[in-house]
């Protein structure tokens, strides 16, 4: 789940200027909604129980998030993907 809260300005100059369908990096990456988001006003500390309940007792949300976070995993270029750009990354560095 993914909660944001911004100042008023702040949030307005965002809501005119920027255009996006998500703004978690991971529902961005996978191009859909795996993952909830709560807004602003929207991050209620009661909204906020309800998705986590919703994770926590339903089995088919907390199985379609588990499946989402591996999506995401193979998305970012699976396991070991840090660590071989890293070494690419270094590799071209000692180049110059």
């Amino acid at each position: 789940m993914v909660c944001y809260g911004f100042d008023r300005f702040t949030w307005l100059a965002a809501r005119l200027l920027v255009r996006v369908p998500h703004v978690s990096l991971a529902n961005l990456t996978l191009d859909r909604r795996i993952f909830p988001e709560l807004l602003q006003d929207a991050a209620s500390p009661e909204a906020i129980f309800r998705e986590l309940e919703k994770i926590l007792l339903d089995g088919e949300t907390a199985a379609r998030m588990k499946a989402g976070y591996e999506e995401l995993k193979l998305a970012l270029g699976g396991e070991g993907a840090s660590a071989r750009t890293a070494k690419d990354m270094y590799d071209e560095t000692a180049r110059i």
